[in-house]
């Protein structure tokens, strides 16, 4: 199987090449990182390897997919790269994981927006405080 990715990875790598040049000639290249519930039944047989987690809000069986898409003038969204995880992963940990295989499959490192990242915890300081304030109080209530 892995020798048909590299083949196809191989065989399109022009035609992502060509949707870099156009984006950049745009002014930017905007990626979209994804990652999505595979869901399958409770009493399936089919699936080996699918373990329950946290999916969509709710406890489930499946698997997780982290997909990776750069936003193509021509195309609009071409998948750069998909990957298979157990139903137990969390997708808080699989951005990085992303980032690095979309400067795989583009060549290129990412800008790396770390500016951004501390603008969006200062915004939720508030809350994370408020959180912490009604933990505190349903600890010290359970005393």
């Amino acid at each position: 199987m892995a020798q048909y990715a590299a083949i196809l990875e191989q065989a399109t790598q022009v035609l992502l090449d060509q949707e870099v040049q156009r984006a950049l000639a745009q002014g930017v290249i905007e990626l979209d990182g994804d990652f999505t519930p595979r869901r399958v039944s409770n009493g399936s047989q089919t699936y080996p390897g699918a373990e329950y987690g946290y999916m969509s809000g709710r406890l489930q069986l499946g698997f997780q997919v982290s997909v990776i898409s750069l936003c193509s003038p021509t195309y609009g969204c071409l998948e750069l790269s998909a990957r298979q995880h157990s139903g137990k992963m969390v997708s808080v940990t699989q951005a990085e994981g992303l980032a690095l295989e979309a400067e795989r499959r583009l060549g290129r490192r990412l800008l790396r927006r770390t500016d951004l990242l501390v603008q969006r915890l200062e915004r939720m300081e508030p809350e994370m405080g408020r959180r912490q304030q009604k933990v505190a109080e349903a600890q010290q209530n359970l005393r």
